[in-house]
């Protein structure tokens, strides 16, 4: 595999299994009692793919359970019997984390457990009100020990307020009929209760005294604030004490964008000393993803799915990345390997719908909407599969419905937004499909598929100045699409700025233009500039392709008379009249023409020979 200076080498994953998979159950169970469920799902999607193969926990050396063996690591921390040799009580969590996120050289040899303080009972009770969804009683409970000498109530107790102030900010926007971003009372209720979660955590993060968790919330809060240097920064800290925390990972990643130098990255990451952890993999395949590096997120899952069989995150990685990177065909078969390991899945299934949409499998899609339907109904990938459904059957109306119902269940899920713009698009209502490619765009500004939407709209208004600004928009989004660069060039040639088209068309042609349409459109543009040489070139380059791929189009026709007229021109009479004899093989204009040219070609070449005769 090669890799370009900004390309993260797998750092190395544990060789020994059963530790591996130690470590993982750990931090699940930790994220677990602290309610950070996407992280602890997420690290027991993984730990499946491990404990499968790991040999259920059996030591091959000692032939001991690893309950059973010592943790020398814990050496003076205090335990109880019935627990010898398998502890990691709370009060060391952090101390054991730390030294785990430095060094990979030993085994993970720890089981996570709790020791009583004067914080459990409540913490126990709190954690119960927490999943009732009583969030102010359980804030209100562990307000005692909501101070750095019980980081896990501290914990609680600030995420129940966030919680609360997440919860208050979506029902104000609703009652006033806003979107929850532009809500002003919702923003208000936001900003008091994140003044109030940083009041409490800042002091305690510039004494030193936050553990991973509560740094994890912090970063949350300082973001939310738009303090978004100062957050990363944090989060990287956490990271630092506790690789593990998924949830960090996916908060750095989304402030980290395209133009951040990606060296800068890897040195913050490194100054936090977890730079050497095999979470990293995990993240910087995300991050490829995320910033259109579709080959190096393969290559980095690909290699990662090696140590981690059949993880249906790396599955679905791949699919992702394959299907953003246009490659349909591969990342069907890794969505319909993803279904076989896990038929209830809904994450990324309105891409899988997507993709049977655009092959126009009709058959396929009604059955996983069938599906998803009986799954879960009220996901938004459901409501997109569904949606998807209706728009291959031409019901655009009721595609649309099923669109809205995604957004009123997620009204961030970007998939839903920029569908709907589709959808309103092929209705022929521009405004409404501005309005939801907009949304999408202020949603996820990396969208290339909303600009590019937004792009189209301006495009069939014929208002080609704003259309080129979205496309250009998407290009920069997704440098490496060709289909981005044509439609830019397509606009710039509207507005008879052909030099400008034929850079853009040019750009296309060298990321592998797979709509097939530069060439010819190069070609085109070179005649209108005079320039006969390149126009040729275009040409028997794009007749050659067309040729190899066996097709046939009015483009081979073109190309064809312009050649046969070209080396007429030149003298070349016999290549020329190899030009014209294929063209008799069509009907219409092209033929009668081609018949002229020969008789023309023929007389030519007779006069040429009688003079020489002479």
């Amino acid at each position: 595999m090669a890799f370009r200076d900004d390309f993260r080498e797998l750092v190395p994953v544990p060789t020994d299994r059963v530790a591996l998979s130690r470590e993982i159950r750990f931090f699940q169970a930790y994220f677990q009692g602290h309610r950070l469920l996407q992280s602890a799902k997420w690290l027991g999607e993984l730990l499946v793919t491990v404990s499968h193969t790991s040999n259920q926990g059996i030591s091959a050396r000692s032939g001991l359970t690893v309950e059973e063996q010592e943790h020398p690591m814990l050496s003076g921390v205090e335990q109880q019997d019935f627990t010898q040799n398998r502890v990691l009580f709370t009060d060391a969590a952090d101390e054991i984390m730390q030294q785990r996120a430095q060094t990979q050289q030993k085994p993970f040899n720890f089981y996570y457990f709790e020791r009583p303080n004067a914080s459990t009972d409540a913490l126990n009770y709190a954690r119960t009100l927490f999943d009732l969804r009583e969030f102010r009683k359980c804030a209100h409970a562990l307000k005692p020990f909501a101070n750095e000498k019980y980081q896990s109530a501290l914990f609680l107790h600030n995420l129940a307020l966030y919680t609360v102030s997440e919860n208050q900010r979506e029902e104000e926007a609703l009652q006033s009929g806003e979107k929850i971003e532009s809500s002003a009372g919702a923003g208000a209720t936001l900003f008091r209760e994140l003044a109030q979660i940083e009041n409490i955590l800042q002091p305690l993060h510039e004494r030193g005294q936050l553990n991973a968790i509560n740094l994890y919330l912090y970063g949350v809060i300082l973001k939310e604030k738009n303090k978004k240097e100062e957050a990363k920064s944090v989060f990287a800290e956490s990271l630092s004490k506790c690789p593990l925390l998924w949830s960090s990972w996916l908060e750095l990643g989304a402030l980290i964008t395209q133009g951040d130098d990606s060296r800068r990255l890897f040195n913050l990451l490194k100054s936090n000393a977890s730079e050497n952890h095999w979470m990293n993999n995990f993240y910087y395949a995300n991050y490829y993803l995320d910033i259109q590096q579709e080959r190096d997120c393969v290559n980095l899952n690909g290699a990662l799915i090696k140590h981690f069989p059949n993880s249906v995150y790396i599955i679905n990685q791949i699919a992702h990345a394959s299907y953003t990177s246009l490659d349909y065909d591969i990342s069907l078969d890794w969505f319909q390997k993803l279904r076989e390991i896990d038929p209830y899945r809904y994450e990324n299934m309105d891409l899988f719908s997507n993709i049977l949409y655009i092959k126009e499998n009709y058959g396929e899609l009604a059955n996983l909407a069938h599906r998803v339907f009986h799954n879960d109904k009220y996901r938004p990938e459901s409501c997109c599969v569904i949606g998807n459904y209706y728009s291959l059957r031409g019901d655009h109306h009721k595609a649309v419905v099923y669109f809205k119902r995604a957004i009123k269940l997620d009204n961030r899920f970007l998939s839903a937004w920029t569908l709907m713009g589709h959808e309103y698009l092929e209705m022929k209502n521009t405004n409404a499909a501005i309005e939801s490619y907009r949304t999408a765009v202020d949603i996820d500004p990396k969208d290339f598929r909303a600009w590019y939407g937004l792009g189209q709209v301006y495009e069939i208004n014929q208002m080609y100045n704003y259309a080129s600004h979205y496309f250009a928009n998407a290009a920069l989004s997704k440098p490496q699409d060709s289909r981005m660069w044509n439609a830019m060039g397509n606009c710039y040639e509207k507005m008879d700025r052909k030099e400008e088209a034929a850079k853009c068309h040019e750009r296309a042609e060298r990321f592998q233009d797979k709509e097939g349409i530069a060439l010819h459109k190069l070609a085109q543009l070179f005649i209108q500039m005079g320039d006969s040489h390149k126009a040729a070139t275009c040409f028997m380059e794009n007749l050659k392709r067309k040729d190899h791929e066996q097709v046939e189009c009015s483009e081979i026709q073109d190309a064809v008379m312009y050649l046969a007229k070209y080396y007429k021109a030149l003298g070349r009479l016999e290549e020329s009249l190899a030009y014209c004899r294929r063209l008799q093989d069509y009907s219409g204009n092209y033929r009668e023409e081609a018949m002229t040219l020969i008789r023309e070609i023929n007389a030519m070449m007779f006069a040429s020979g009688a003079h020489h005769h002479k």
